[in-house]
Order: C-alpha cells, then sequence, then structure tokens
C-alpha cells in the first residue's frame, strides 16, 4: 500500500490543460463592446472569469489556487446572471454562448474544489489508519468518496455544455478546436475521480474490517474484507491506481486466509527452545513465532520491517507480523515492532507495516 504522493500529482495537471485552451475561448470578440450595452457587461464579467481562472494555474499553492478559483466562479456566475437577463436579439447567440461557456467553468471550478477536498479527507483517512482510528477512518474515506464522485458529475456536466455550445454565428469564430481539445482532458479526469472514489470506497472497506477484526467480529471482518477486494479488483487495470490496487487486493487476501484460523490438532504448533528467549521477554530481537530467521532493521530506523528476516520487506512480513501480534508484544522489544510509535503493538502498526510494502 503505498504513498499517495503520486496520486496528488495527478491532481491538478488537468486545469493547466484547461487553461490554456481556455484563453483560446475568452478571445475578445470581434465586436465594439461599448455598443453593446448589458452584453457588453456580460464579456466584461466573462474575461474577468478567465483571467482568474489562468491566475489560480499560475499558481502552485493550493490555498492560492482556491483563492482565484473562487473569485473565478463569481465572475462566471456573474456573466450567466447577466447574459440570461438580456434582451438583446442583436447578441443572441453571442448571449447563449457565454451562459453555455460560464455555465461548464461553474461546473469545472466546483469539480477543482470537490477533487481538492476530497484528496485532504482522503489523506485523513490514511493517517487515522495509521493512528488505530479505524472508525474515523471508515468515515473520512466513505466522505472522501462521495466528494469525489459528486466532482466527477461536475466534469460530466461541464463537458456537456461545452459540447451543446455553439459557434456558429457568434463573434467568437469556430471553436471546434477548443472543443476538441478540452473534451478529451474533462472526460479523462471525470473517469480519474471516479476512480479515486472507488479507490477511497475499496479503503473504507479496509477500515472496517481491521476494526470489526480488532473486536473480533469473525464475519463483519469477512464481508468488509471481501467487499474491499472487490473495489480494488475493479482497479488493476487503472493507470492511475492499478498498482496500488493490486498491492492492497494481495494483502487482503492473504489476511483472509490467515484470519481467525480455526484451531485443529495438525494447526496446534509448540514453541521450541529456539523460538524461546534465553533472556527476558522482550530484552532482545528473537526470530518470530513461524520464522526461522532474525527480524531485519533494512534502512537503520530501529524498527524491523523485515519481520520475517528473509532480506526483503514484502507481503510475507506484514502477514506473519499481522498473525503473530500477541507473540511479538510478548517476547520482542515494544520499539522494534512499534511501527506507528504509540506504545504498543496493534493494528495501527499492520497498517503502517502495510504502507511501507
Amino acid at each position: 500500500m503505498r504513498s499517495m504522493k503520486r496520486i496528488g500529482r495527478l491532481l491538478p495537471l488537468f486545469l493547466v490543460v484547461v487553461a490554456s485552451v481556455g484563453a483560446t475561448a475568452g478571445a475578445d470578440p470581434g465586436s465594439d463592446l461599448q455598443s453593446e450595452g448589458t452584453y457588453a457587461e456580460a464579456l466584461v464579467h466573462y474575461s474577468v472569469g478567465g483571467q482568474a481562472w489562468s491566475l489560480a494555474w499560475g499558481e502552485t499553492r493550493v490555498s492560492s489556487i482556491r483563492h482565484y478559483l473562487v473569485q473565478s466562479k463569481a465572475a462566471y456566475t456573474a456573466c450567466l446572471n447577466t447574459a440570461g437577463s438580456v434582451d438583446d436579439p442583436t447578441n443572441a447567440a453571442n448571449l447563449a454562448l457565454l451562459r453555455s461557456i460560464s455555465n461548464a467553468y461553474i461546473n469545472l471550478a466546483d469539480a477543482a474544489f470537490g477533487m481538492y477536498d476530497g484528496a485532504d479527507i482522503y489523506a485523513s483517512g490514511r493517517m487515522q489508519m495509521a493512528a488505530g482510528d479505524f472508525t474515523s477512518a471508515a468515515s473520512s474515506f466513505q466522505t472522501a468518496a462521495a466528494s469525489f464522485a459528486d466532482s466527477q458529475t461536475l466534469f460530466d456536466q461541464a463537458v456537456a455544455h461545452l459540447v451543446n455550445t455553439v459557434y456558429e454565428g457568434t463573434d467568437f469564430g469556430d471553436g471546434a478546436a477548443y472543443t476538441g481539445t478540452i473534451i478529451p482532458v474533462l472526460g479523462a479526469r471525470a473517469s480519474y475521480m471516479n476512480e479515486f472514489a472507488t479507490y477511497a470506497l475499496g479503503w473504507q472497506q479496509t477500515a472496517l474490517a481491521y476494526q470489526a477484526h480488532s473486536t473480533g467480529r469473525r464475519d463483519a471482518f469477512s464481508d468488509a474484507t471481501r467487499q474491499a477486494m472487490d473495489y480494488f479488483a475493479s482497479l488493476r487495470q487503472s493507470t492511475s491506481f492499478g498498482a496500488d490496487a493490486t498491492s492492497n487486493y494481495k494483502v487482503l487476501a492473504t489476511l483472509m486466509e490467515s484470519a481467525f484460523p480455526t484451531a485443529t490438532p495438525t494447526e496446534t504448533v509448540t514453541m521450541t527452545p529456539t523460538k524461546t528467549p534465553t533472556s527476558a521477554p522482550g530484552s532482545r530481537i528473537v526470530p518470530v513465532f513461524g520464522s526461522d530467521r532474525v527480524p531485519i532493521d533494512p534502512d537503520g530506523d530501529g524498527l524491523y520491517q523485515d519481520v520475517n528476516g528473509n532480506g526483503r520487506t514484502d507481503f510475507a512480513d506484514a502477514v506473519l507480523f499481522f498473525n503473530q501480534m500477541a507473540w511479538i508484544e510478548e517476547h520482542e522489544p515494544l520499539s522494534a515492532f512499534d511501527f506507528n510509535r504509540n506504545g504498543r503493538i496493534d493494528f495501527a502498526d499492520v497498517t503502517r507495516l502495510f504502507n511501507q510494502i
């Protein structure tokens, strides 16, 4: 389960393209603004909206981007309202175009807000998972998924407005190049939001599964794990989420097989002397029950991520840690396996180890 840095970097990319092609759509028409009365007012709002939009995507700080997006949306809303109130048959086609484009960019601003809000809430959910607050994490992931789904809808609505914009008979020239450039970009962003919503729902069910396991609810654990696996499985072919979703699926599948085992005589293993520390419990690193090798700290940070000591950090380490948490807490030094540094061995440590695989 990898870092979300790569996911976060994808979020604003479409807006750079929208800003560049949007400048084409916002070019000044050939008519004399002073002679058009309230049509001229609508054009002023339209121009201000385009300028604020371009400023937004010239920024690198999210707070500044949001600031200019608010201005852009306000200007396009003013343009929409003004163009809708004008009774000017001479400029009917121009006014219709302004209404259509303004509607599209209002939708795009709201889609961007939903995208950023969802990403922030999703990040909070990941932090709550790492802290072992699975109930709050599940709620955050659900809220993030809803925000991404709303963003997808807004992207689709913007596309519909742009597709239905008529340039013929206006002062804005042929919009075919503009529409042909921007529609695929927005369609891709809508698909991305749909996938991010699915990914967040997968994490929601993962959080619910962890919560169920921590309270010994076998059926709830199995149901939530299966739902999470279904969400992640649906993203395996995704360019943006495929690698992470596949990794998450494999981890959950392994946990499903190993969680709540049914004890039988053949499954009951008696600890051998090699598995029992010769000194006081927890005083030194020893092979974890179920492995013949001593755990390894691969990066010298004092945490032994290579739990089974096979020379690499992989799914087997996460599964062994998951299955032997109680044994590790009793026999190993706490500081070596307390991955989230909260002073105990718990499911939050499992989550933190998963994130490092």
